[in-house]
């Protein structure tokens, strides 16, 4: 039996690269996008807004319409805000948190009963080596990434009486669409200004001559849908040697 798949944030980066891998191997795979009418892709792209709790259930609903059963959960969806942490209004924290934290929660309710009823099932969480370590310049997303780190872990020893896996996936510094789509913050004072000066200085210099391409990223995510014995911490790329899973 084809697995099913279904990937959050899959019109670019690791969540197209991963969708593409899999679709190629044979799987039945469903990505997700705010705007899936942008993009041409060989899966099945649907609309889903993982900050909207009915757009969510519509497109799972969308899926078991096609599939009666979900096999593997990506959540890949997120955004990256660089600048100092006093520099984020609420409503940017809220924004950021709305994405990487409770949109990946959201998704994952709405699967998991799905999974619970098949007593099978595999989450793959891709967070980053931001969620292990403080990082500054992107402290508000380092702390979403914290959080994912500890629900998926708490999650983990959860639903492994159902047969069900969580695994994470921890990259490091990629060439994707992170840098041009940042979320920027509402507030600027002026006690930052060299430090906001010197992030947009490395900002604008990642390039793919200084960034390594995602690729290998894609894949690992592609190779843990069906790897046996698969290891819960897969962290890969820059500083992934020397920070602790």
């Amino acid at each position: 039996m084809s697995k099913t798949i279904l990937i959050t944030g899959a019109s670019t980066g690791f969540g197209r690269l991963a969708a593409d891998k899999l679709h190629q191997k044979g799987y039945t795979v469903f990505g997700t996008s705010r705007n899936p009418g942008k993009y041409d892709t060989a899966f099945e792209l649907i609309e889903m807004d993982v900050t909207n709790g009915e757009s969510i259930k519509k497109a799972v609903a969308a899926v078991r319409q096609k599939s009666e059963h979900i096999d593997v959960l990506i959540n890949n969806a997120g955004r990256v805000m660089f600048g100092p942490i006093e520099e984020a209004s609420d409503n940017n924290i809220r924004e950021l948190f709305e994405t990487n934290v409770f949109g990946l929660m959201q998704v994952t309710a709405e699967v998991l009963p799905i999974m619970r009823q098949q007593r099978s099932g595999r989450i793959i969480n891709v967070t980053s080596l931001a969620g292990i370590t403080a990082t500054p310049s992107i402290g508000i997303y380092s702390a979403t990434k914290h959080a994912v780190e500890g629900y998926s872990k708490a999650l983990m020893l959860e639903v492994e009486q159902f047969g069900i896996d969580v695994l994470l996936v921890k990259p490091g510094e990629y060439m994707t669409d992170v840098f041009t789509n940042s979320l920027a913050s509402d507030l600027t004072i002026d006690d930052y200004g060299k430090y906001r000066n010197l992030i947009d200085q490395q900002v604008s210099g990642k390039t793919p001559d200084h960034v390594p391409p995602p690729t290998e990223v894609g894949q690992l995510i592609a190779d843990l849908v069906d790897q046996e014995n698969p290891k819960v911490d897969n962290l890969i790329g820059a500083f992934s040697d020397v920070i602790p899973g």
